[in-house]
C-alpha cells in the first residue's frame, strides 16, 4: 500500500491512500522508518474502504494478522513513539 497511516495500533491501522481496496483483501503494509526505528512489514486484511469527504482519497481499515512476536514488539515500539511525539 502506498499512502499515509492515520491511526496505528497493535491490532491494525487506518490508512489513507489513492486507491480503493475490496474488503477481505490480503495485504502487506510497510510502515516506517520512524526516527530510530527501521521500517516494518506487516501482513493484514482490508476490513473496509470508504471514500473520504474530499472524494480524492480513500480510508481503509486494516486488521493485522498472524504477527510474529518480533513484529508485535516492533509495532508496539512504533505506537509508543508516536504517542510520545504527540504529547506536549
Amino acid at each position: 500500500l502506498v499512502g499515509t497511516v492515520i491511526n496505528l495500533g497493535v491490532g491494525g491501522a487506518l490508512f489513507e491512500g489513492l486507491q480503493s481496496y475490496p474488503a477481505q483483501s490480503a495485504i502487506r503494509v510497510i510502515i516506517g522508518p520512524l526516527g530510530k526505528f527501521k521500517a516494518i512489514e506487516l501482513p493484514g486484511t482490508i476490513i473496509t474502504t470508504r471514500r473520504t469527504e474530499d472524494s480524492e482519497t480513500f480510508h481503509s481499515s486494516i486488521r493485522f494478522s498472524e504477527l510474529s512476536g518480533t513484529q508485535v514488539r516492533y509495532l508496539g515500539d512504533y505506537v509508543i513513539q508516536l504517542l510520545k511525539d504527540r504529547t506536549p
